[in-house]
């Protein structure tokens, strides 16, 4: 049985919030769709779910996280479907941006299970990809892309 003290709760929302805006905004920087509020939402989102689940297995310890989990990532799914497009020729766009909000949901979800470290490599590990890939593409792939 699991219950999370309201200060832990609302420094997990903040957190996840943080988290996803910080790599929403660097989306932003890119001009990539969707940014900084999307990824705060996605982020934040999950961490409730999250935290909902464990304060639901403090009241009946039939509760499952992964019940939750599996709910979040089904979610998670749709929306980055949405943000992949295919052109008349059959070139896919928008996998990077469905993979970000993959990644930033899976990071709200450790924060809400209060795995504040992982959540933390996790989101340097994700600013780093982005930022080393963006700076690899234009070196050596050298075209534009519209989506990322």
């Amino acid at each position: 049985m699991v219950e999370v003290l309201f200060v832990d709760v609302v420094i997990r929302m903040v957190l996840a919030t943080a988290i996803g805006a910080i790599i929403g905004f660097e989306r932003e920087l890119h001009g990539v769709s969707p940014g900084f509020r999307a990824h705060a939402l996605v982020c934040l989102g999950a961490a409730i779910f999250t935290l909902a689940s464990l304060q639901f297995t403090a009241i009946d310890p039939n509760a499952t996280l992964p019940g939750a989990t599996a709910g979040i990532v089904t979610g998670i799914g749709f929306l980055g479907a949405g943000a992949i497009f295919s052109d008349k020729k059959g070139f896919h766009k928008g996998f990077t941006t469905a993979s970000n909000i993959w990644v930033v949901a899976a990071i709200g979800m450790v924060i809400g299970i209060g795995q504040i470290a992982m959540s933390l490599v996790a989101a340097a590990l994700v600013l780093a990809i982005l930022g080393l890939g963006k700076v690899l593409e234009i070196r050596f792939v050298k075209k534009k892309r519209v989506f990322s």
